[in-house]
């Protein structure tokens, strides 16, 4: 039986912008691929969703000029894990912050896996009972598009993210796109996989908003543990 975690929290800033009252709706989301069946080549063990929403103020010739006074600005981050039978990751984003966005590389911190475990190696191939040789760390996005989405304009603020020290890719968008975060060879051997196995799990996410428009972001990152032949 699947488990749900939901957690929820939300840091206000003081810069210009659209107030928002609550978490957006995950608009023109793709159907994700279920938790713990075969298909596609892989078992997917564990997912975590997590939707971010923050804005952007104008500057402030541009707010003069609108007559725009300061107010203060809401940012949403909020996070839903999804665990197949005896199988459980649970993704730590106590070090991932939504900082005063601008037009500059936005560095967001870093994200940690801070325990995996799994018992259940032999669930691969077509018939779900063959033995699984790969282990599969993925990040992704899932939206109406690529990238931080400027939620009026529609630009999409590149996003990276990569293991600390190990140097940033770009954010696919949707499963297809993933990013690889780490793999691990599943030795013969081997009946229980955990955190462990993928040594310094910890994930960098910075955003280049040099080229951003004012307004209203959001991104749903999709982190995925799954295992493949």
């Amino acid at each position: 039986m699947n488990s749900v975690r939901l957690v929820a929290n939300s840091v206000i800033f003081g810069f210009l912008v659209l107030q928002i009252g609550c978490a957006p709706a995950a608009s023109s989301k793709a159907e994700l691929a279920p938790i713990g069946a075969p298909g596609n080549g892989r078992v997917i063990k564990s997912r975590t969703t997590h939707l971010i929403s923050s804005d952007m103020a104008q500057s402030g010739d541009q707010m003069m000029k609108l007559g725009m006074q300061r107010a203060v600005s809401q940012s949403i981050s909020q996070s839903l894990t999804e665990n197949a039978a005896i199988s459980t990751m649970t993704v730590d984003w106590s070090n991932f912050a939504i900082p005063a966005l601008s037009n500059t590389q936005i560095d967001f911190g870093n994200i940690a896996i801070t325990n995996l475990y799994d018992d259940n190696l032999n669930v691969c191939g077509d018939s779900g009972t063959e033995r699984c040789g790969t282990a599969w760390i993925l990040i992704y996005t899932i939206g109406v598009g690529e990238g931080f989405r400027n939620t009026l304009t529609g630009y999409g603020a590149p996003l990276e993210a990569g293991q600390v020290d190990a140097g940033p890719e770009m954010v696919g968008f949707e499963d297809l796109n993933a990013t690889i975060l780490q793999t691990y060879t599943i030795p013969s051997s081997q009946n229980v996989l955990t955190h462990a196995d993928f040594p310094n799990p910890t994930y960098n996410i910075q955003s280049d908003f040099t080229e951003a428009p004012a307004g209203t972001y959001e991104a749903t990152f999709v982190i995925e543990y799954y295992l493949s032949l």
